[in-house]
């Protein structure tokens, strides 16, 4: 009977060590999963808070006209950055941020001198200026034919595998002016908008929206030099008495310009206002913020119309970034 009874506790024995294995492991899976739930239930926190923040961004641009009156910031021309107080609404708050986009120097109407300037003063060469905008040229236009030093469907065939024509028609956004010959090198270019300021890359004072006209009350030193036809020592100069006695761009002491400044070479590329804006509205909800971006027109004695759907600023960087990825892969 002992033998027995040490047989039945030994079986006893391995059975609740079994019980305690299966327990502990059933104990690991409630843990993995509890931990997975709480993780997505705090995604799904996240993102509620995020479109809140949305229709807090989406609220800025639907109000700017009453935020641009009530702020006395109505008025032509605005300053190169002018930013709305924040509004405080369903728990959250929203603001307006106005950026003049004729401060800016357009890929493919400014003039080429122009372009000449701003890229000689940045270090690129005259050979390689003349090649990216042929290049770009011959991208736009309607036919094959090459220019002096521009590029064609069959100079993209032995470089880009992947797009074997050129478009020959203009080009819709800037995230396509790394498929141009020439196109990724330009874009990598830095630009020191002023002597003493830290290069800023060429996409920070570009555009591919506008009719071309650079507003030089509100453009950067080196962009007056390079519309003007002037050293960067004057163009530094004018700059600052834009800013008045303060110093401070967009204050009440800032000179503006009503015409083209003494001593200075333009053509009809160039203007002292601005009818084209690019507006954000940034909305924060709960440690959430979301910035929507668009085109908005804006006429004296009128009020602003936006031109384009609002896009969420990181979307846009991604199409740009994506455009490049492609352009890179399809290079190697």
């Amino acid at each position: 009977m002992k033998i027995v009874t040490r047989n039945i506790s030994r079986h006893t024995g391995s059975a609740l060590l079994v019980v305690l294995w299966a327990v502990l492991i059933l104990a690991f899976a409630v843990a993995m999963v509890s931990h997975q739930v709480a993780l997505r239930m705090g995604d799904t926190a996240i993102e509620v808070r995020r479109f809140q923040a949305q229709l807090l961004a989406d609220s800025a641009l639907a109000s700017m006209d009453r935020i641009s009156k009530e702020s006395k910031a109505d008025a032509s021309p605005f300053p190169i950055t002018w930013r709305s107080k924040a509004f405080e609404l369903a728990g959250g708050s929203y603001r307006l941020e106005f950026q003049d986009e004729q401060g800016r120097i357009h890929w493919l109407k400014t003039p080429s001198p122009v372009w000449h300037r701003l890229l000689t003063d940045a270090g690129v060469s005259p050979e390689q200026t003349d090649s990216w905008l042929d290049a770009l040229a011959d991208w736009q236009d309607g036919d094959d034919a090459r220019r002096l030093n521009g590029a064609e469907t069959t100079d993209y065939e032995t470089v880009m595998q992947d797009r074997r024509r050129a478009r020959n028609s203009p080009i819709q956004n800037a995230g396509e002016l790394c498929w141009v010959m020439g196109g990724p090198a330009i874009l990598d270019i830095k630009i020191k908008t002023a002597p003493d300021a830290d290069p800023v890359p060429i996409t920070a004072i570009s555009t591919t929206h506008g009719d071309g006209k650079i507003n030089i009350n509100t453009a950067p030193a080196a962009l007056l030099a390079a519309a003007l036809a002037i050293p960067m020592e004057r163009a530094v100069q004018l700059a600052r008495l834009r800013s008045g006695p303060d110093g401070i761009q967009g204050t009440a002491d800032d000179v503006t310009w009503t015409g083209i400044p003494a001593g200075t070479v333009a053509g009809a590329f160039v203007v002292t206002s601005s009818t084209l804006f690019r507006v954000r509205g940034v909305g924060e909800f709960q440690g959430q913020i979301v910035v929507r971006e668009a085109l908005a027109s804006k006429w004296i004695g009128s009020g602003f119309v936006l031109l384009d759907e609002p896009h969420t600023v990181e979307e846009k960087s991604h199409a740009a970034a994506s455009a490049r990825s492609q352009f890179d892969e399809g290079t190697r």
